[in-house]
């Protein structure tokens, strides 16, 4: 679970493709709200604080972040697990050396080790 933002806090919501800056400007128990300065209007956006992303109360509701960096690192993930995954897909003939195979298997071990202990 993420830390509580801090009002004044900018934060960047992931809008149509775009990563857009907002500043925090009320935080609560179980949201905090974001100011969108859209032609002069004062409007807020109320985020969740357990999954920092945006109450819609519909469909599919835009990921904010804390930093443009945890942005990319998120995406920096999402594109080597896509990476990985392929590698071990069953209709893919890439065979890798059984040493690599050992790392890759200790590597993930100790992960999961960390994550259950």
């Amino acid at each position: 679970m993420r830390p509580k933002p801090e009002v004044g806090q900018s934060v960047y919501l992931l809008e149509y493709g775009r990563l857009n800056k907002y500043d925090v400007v009320r935080v609560g128990r179980k949201f905090f709200y974001i100011l969108l300065s859209e032609s002069g209007s004062r409007r807020e956006k109320r985020v969740r604080l357990d999954t920092w992303r945006v109450d819609l109360g519909w469909g599919s509701p835009p990921q904010v972040y804390a930093s443009e960096q945890e942005y990319r690192d998120e995406l920096a993930q999402e594109m080597l697990t896509r990476k990985l995954r392929g590698l071990f897909d069953p209709y893919r003939s890439v065979m890798l050396p059984l040493a690599t195979l050992r790392k890759i298997k200790a590597i993930v071990d100790a992960e999961t080790e960390a994550e259950n202990g």
